[in-house]
């Protein structure tokens, strides 16, 4: 068997095109419909599960499913776990003989030509209450370990969702739970990451949940201060944002309409109509303003194995939602090249900010690089788009116009020609959010009519708080993180009302050279003695005057652009916002 598998696949690491992200987690066979317009190796991927490097058991299982997957022309990704129901070793004392292990199990698969791609664990929030810290150490561990085999892909583990953040383990080994949920876990533990080849996501959620029935639409229940059904992959994805690790390519590899077995109606006996279809297009959408960057959205499960009210063969509406997926050509990413269109990102000569307050307009350029074969012209409707992920209002187009229906549909459209190899700069007034502690600015190059194109050019710019301190001060903060605890360590109040106080401080007896190096260089245009009262930003919410300063600009009530001045707020003549 593995050498007809081996034959079918040909050899691991051989030039491919990716597969279709359609997929199952456990493929059993009886709800996949092979096309055969797609090549063997291609049309689509199986998810096995390896519960513990030692458990011979699950391994030999997870070598049978991928080889009936593979011989069905799906490429595999294994999952391996330290132990069952524990992701990886918490202990630093156990990497050397938990790498071994994992490379031993892992060349097993490799060497039948059965699977390169591999995931640390499962849901490691839970599964050993590993804090996000101790999965990172581990993942750096195995990921820069000398027996790692070649041509290995390795994904760290997203978390379980709708999960407190652990904070460690109890005395009884339960979980001991810490401040903030999964994705403040998921934000922290890529962030401790040295280096990753993707990420392992899941996302679950369904209409007897108190969730839509429509996939797409945001799901809110329960107080949750985050999107509680398949909307959530978009928040978990959001939190991934490291430089180097915040282009990487994502796998979804469970979704379903439920959670938890029992406690809801199970898929089995609730099954929405079209879910499947609806949760693929969905990300087929996400994807084509994102480089195509979600590579397989699994079903958990397809087979009969333990999650019998789960499984695709015994939902027969669900069954057949998979066949058409598996067959649908739109599920393969990067097979239709749009006649030369590729662009890349330029980061030294894009302009952003690093730091606004709340409703601050900023001129902003994002800069891109034709890479591919076409000339972008106005007429052939080449143009920057704002995509997912973007959380700024594009308020107005210095350039050559654009629109702006919403913060993911806009439009700053190009002047003139740029050639092959050209370089143009999109230029927008960018109104911040007037709320949160930061804001992102995320564009790509579309073709109206055609697609999206080639690199996701996207910068976080901090911002500041409403009556928390001068637009100076807490300028300063942001370029000083160490201040507020310094002062809180030696009994300062630290909250808002009291930060002016700790900023003159610092300024006039603590170190007053680097204050006011500060306040000539990234602080400067922040720390002057403008304060303009009585205004109102676009959305209703009150302008804290004790944050203005000469040179703000906001958008006011009626979207005129309004600045700060010695004199008060003037009205900026020519330009409108949104």
């Amino acid at each position: 068997m593995a050498l007809a598998v081996t034959s079918l696949l040909g050899s691991v690491g051989a030039a491919r095109a990716e597969p279709s992200m359609a997929a199952v987690h456990w493929y059993g066979g009886s709800c996949f419909q092979a096309n055969t317009s797609i090549p063997v190796g291609e049309r689509g991927w199986n998810v096995e599960s390896v519960l513990g490097t030692t458990d011979g058991t699950w391994i030999n299982k997870s070598l049978t499913g991928a080889r009936n997957a593979a011989g069905a022309g799906l490429r595999n990704i294994i999952r391996i776990d330290y132990r069952n129901y524990k992701a990886v070793p918490v202990s630093s004392a156990e990497y050397a003989g938990w790498a071994n292990e994992f490379w031993s199990v892992a060349n097993q698969f490799k060497n039948e030509g059965l699977a390169t791609v591999f995931i640390v664990g499962n849901e490691p929030n839970i599964e050993g209450c590993t804090t996000a810290s101790e999965y990172a150490s581990a993942f750096n561990y195995l990921y820069s370990h000398a027996g790692r085999p070649a041509g290995i892909t390795l994904l760290a583990a997203g978390p379980a969702t709708y999960s407190p953040n652990p904070a460690g383990r109890n005395a009884d080994g339960s979980c001991a739970w810490g401040a903030g949920n999964f994705l403040d876990w998921l934000g922290t533990m890529s962030n401790g990451l040295g280096a990753a080849d993707g990420f392992a996501l899941h996302t679950y959620g369904g209409s007897y949940e108190g969730c839509p029935s429509e996939p797409s639409q945001a799901c809110s229940r329960n107080g949750w201060p985050f999107d509680a059904g398949f909307q959530s992959y978009k928040q978990q994805i959001g939190r991934i944002t490291k430089a180097g690790l915040n282009t990487r390519p994502i796998y979804i590899t469970e979704i379903n309409t439920d959670v938890q077995p029992g406690q809801y109606p199970d898929p089995r006996d609730a099954y929405p109509a079209d879910w499947i279809n609806k949760a693929y297009q969905d990300v087929r959408n996400y994807n084509a303003a994102n480089a195509n960057r979600i590579k397989a959205l699994a079903w958990f499960v397809d087979r009969v194995d333990g999650w019998d009210s789960f499984a695709l063969r015994n939902i027969p509406a669900a069954c057949q939602d998979m066949k058409e997926e598996f067959s649908n050509l739109a599920n393969r990413p990067g097979t239709v090249v749009v006649s030369g269109n590729n662009a890349q990102a330029m980061a030294g000569s894009t302009s952003v900010a690093k730091f606004l307050m709340p409703g601050q307009i900023s001129q902003l350029t994002l800069s891109m690089n034709n890479t591919g074969s076409t000339r972008w012209t106005a007429a052939s409707l080449y143009r920057m788009g704002a995509v997912s992920g973007n959380t700024t209002t594009w308020s107005s187009f210095p350039q050559c116009g654009g629109y702006s229906n919403s913060s993911t549909d806009a439009r700053i459209y190009v002047c003139g020609d740029v050639a092959p190899g050209g370089t143009y700069g999109f230029q927008v007034r960018a109104r911040m959010p007037t709320t949160g502690t930061s804001a992102m600015v995320a564009g790509r190059m579309v073709q109206d009519g055609v697609a999206f194109f080639g690199d996701t050019q996207s910068r976080t710019i901090k911002l500041g708080s409403a009556f928390c301190g001068s637009a100076c001060t807490q300028c300063i903060l942001n370029e000083r993180t160490d201040l507020l605890p310094f002062y809180q360590a030696n009994g300062w109040d630290t909250s808002c009302g009291n930060r002016d106080n700790i900023v003159n401080n610092y300024c006039t007896g603590v170190d007053p050279s680097s204050c006011n190096a500060l306040k000539a260089g990234a602080c400067a245009s922040f720390c002057n003695a403008c304060r303009c009262s009585g205004g109102k930003h676009a959305d209703g919410t009150t302008v804290d005057a004790n944050a203005t300063f000469c040179g703000y600009r906001v958008c006011g009530m009626d979207k005129k652009e309004y600045e700060c001045t010695s004199a008060g707020w003037s009205a900026v003549a020519g330009l409108t916002c949104k």
